[in-house]
């Protein structure tokens, strides 16, 4: 088993999206501060027609009748920006009247670097952004940051046409605001699961995490129609790169995790697994 194999991220309602290498970024782009890096960010371009974003991600029209919905789909149309490099530097929107982005078949990564310590915050379809509003300004010590792609795609701009169309439906206004809250509660997961014990359990609770958003049932378990590296793993789960290596060999071993294809299976065992240890290590309080 190759310890460090890059995979090719697919999100199961996008199977058709091109893969994309992980490659090393320059010297110079690794080395640059976040206000360099907002300076030399690109302004999003409109060669690409707009996309009625309420079709390309429907459940963020729940809520809205048949009618209204259809009204919607019509009238929220999204500029589109790509994300084609293995680097990103997002563009730049005015924070005062544009809500984010909302990734539609990208799979990316935040990268925040404290001193010598990396996290990566994993991020795909649906997810919301508000990327220009980086670093943060409370921080006395504030971090570096950088983005890598994973899976090259699409993000939808919501732009100040479509915040104002956000702020005349009380539907959409808790549709969009509820997909920056899941983004805070799946960070809080996976600060949880940073916290686990062993190696081992961490990486087999993060899989389970992705299966979650990400994956499909099958017979056999629970398909990841993608694989990271497992440097990416270790900077998810706060561990090291040859431990990660050292856990994804010992659950293979065990028939927990099977690589399947460009992606992972996993099996109704591990999950089993995870909720014993869980127990064992965590007692219900009373």
């Amino acid at each position: 088993m190759e310890a460090d194999q890059a995979g090719e991220p697919v999100h199961p309602r996008n199977s058709h999206a091109a893969p994309v290498a992980d490659t090393p970024a320059p010297a110079d782009a690794q080395a640059q501060t976040p206000s360099s890096r907002r300076r030399t960010r690109p302004i999003v371009t409109r060669s690409d027609p707009p996309v009625s974003l309420l079709v390309e991600d429907p459940d963020l029209a729940h809520g809205l009748s048949t009618e209204d919905r259809r009204l919607a789909e019509r009238a929220f149309q999204a500029p589109l920006i790509r994300i084609e490099t293995a680097r990103w530097n997002p563009p730049e929107l005015d924070p005062r009247t544009t809500f984010g982005l909302i990734l539609l078949d990208a799979l990316v990564g935040r990268r925040v670097l404290v001193g010598r310590a990396v996290a990566t915050e994993l991020l795909g379809p649906g997810d919301a952004l508000r990327p220009w509003e980086e670093p943060l300004g409370f921080s006395f010590i504030p971090p570096e940051l950088n983005w890598r792609v994973f899976r090259p795609g699409r993000a939808a701009v919501i732009d100040e046409h479509a915040t104002r169309l956000i702020g005349a439906r009380p539907q959409l206004l808790v549709a969009f605001s509820g997909r920056l809250l899941r983004r805070a509660r799946s960070l809080a997961y996976v600060n949880a699961i940073s916290h686990l014990y062993s190696v081992e359990d961490k990486v087999r609770t993060l899989l389970w995490h992705l299966a979650s958003t990400y994956g499909q049932v099958t017979p056999q378990g629970v398909k990841i129609s993608f694989r990271l590296t497992h440097e990416v793993l270790g900077e998810i789960v706060g561990a090291k790169r040859p431990s990660v290596t050292l856990a994804m060999i010992r659950l293979h071993e065990r028939g927990e995790v099977v690589r399947d294809g460009v992606g992972w299976l996993l099996t109704a065992q591990t999950r089993a697994t995870v909720t014993e240890t869980s127990q064992e290590e965590y007692p219900a309080t009373q």
